[in-house]
């Protein structure tokens, strides 16, 4: 498989799947991660001095991070951390629908931050509150 250039990456944010919202401008990085907690089963009886594990919940958690903007997405962002609505956030890795990645979300902080050389930054830390759907 060839690799996907990161400049193709398209991020869209809305308040209902499927999302038809328009890409969330300003940001230039994502960072996702896709995690599924491990529950550990092991017995004193027949382990062979090993863990026995169990495969828990899976949980998503997505950063997006760039310049601070008041377009329609990010003020969406914003409301949403506000108000504790649900966002769905669709990752298209190569611009193109597919592969991508959308998951229901619920924005757990926001970080702004500013140099006097520099930009006003944000960074809005998601998390799932759902079942993420990939598409390849």
């Amino acid at each position: 498989m060839a690799s996907l250039a990161g400049y193709n990456v398209t991020i869209q944010a809305s308040g209902t799947t499927p999302v038809t919202g328009s890409e969330v401008t300003g940001i230039n990085n994502v960072s996702i991660t896709d995690n599924r907690t491990m529950l550990d089963v092991t017995s004193f009886e027949g382990n062979a001095g090993a863990m026995e594990r169990l495969a828990g919940l899976r949980d998503v958690s997505i950063t997006l991070s760039g310049f601070f903007n008041t377009d329609t997405e990010q003020a969406l962002l914003q409301d949403n951390h506000g108000t504790g609505t649900l966002t769905y956030i669709l990752i298209e890795f190569d611009g193109s629908g597919t592969p991508s990645l959308e998951v229901p979300c619920l924005v757990e902080s926001i970080d702004y931050s500013a140099a006097v050389d520099g930009t006003v930054d944000v960074t809005y830390n998601l998390v799932s509150a759902g079942a993420p759907t990939l598409t390849n």
